[in-house]
């Protein structure tokens, strides 16, 4: 399969454009995210937009993983995607939010797309980083990718390599990054 580098670079270009409304800079993220997972040994797009049975809780992306050795081996057979294409960092509210739609679902991983980031510091874990520790607590993985990080995306294998560093970096005492 050829890894689709013109239609990442109109997506991401898309997701900035300043003069695009909201929900399009959204809709362009959550598609680009599809088009980069769909890349990634045994993970598809199971749904996305999609509601809960109450209607209380919306996931940008659900995501099946069969779990192959050359994926996301580690992360959990059903991984949620919230996308935050926002123009400042995303704070704890917003992470603690998506940490409540996991633990309400009984999923060990999640994956926060935050375009500029999250706040707090990493090292210290403060902000939203402290809402990543306490997840963490319970055996609930939130791995946080950056606009940064999707640009240096040139093949399944780079976001494969990336969501594993993220996850072992959540892990470690060394800090979270971004």
């Amino acid at each position: 399969m050829t890894f689709p580098h013109v239609q990442i670079a109109q997506l991401l270009a898309l997701a900035a454009d300043s003069t695009k409304t909201v929900n399009v800079r959204g809709k362009a993220l959550e598609d680009l995210i599809g088009l980069l997972m769909a890349e990634v040994p045994g993970v598809t797009v199971f749904a996305t937009n999609s509601l809960d049975v109450f209607r209380s809780q919306e996931i940008d992306v659900v995501l099946a993983n069969n779990q192959h050795e050359d994926g996301l081996v580690s992360f959990g057979r059903e991984v949620l995607v919230e996308c935050k294409n926002w123009k400042d960092p995303v704070g704890a509210s917003e992470v603690a939010w998506l940490y409540t739609k996991l633990r309400t679902r009984g999923l060990s991983h999640g994956i926060l797309v935050a375009m500029n980031g999250i706040t707090g510091d990493g090292f210290a874990r403060t902000s939203a980083n402290s809402i990543l520790a306490h997840a963490l607590s319970e055996q609930i993985r939130i791995v946080v990718l950056t606009r940064a990080d999707l640009e240096g995306v040139h093949q399944g294998s780079d976001l494969t390599h990336l969501c594993r560093q993220r996850e072992l970096a959540l892990l470690s005492t060394r800090g979270l990054p971004g």
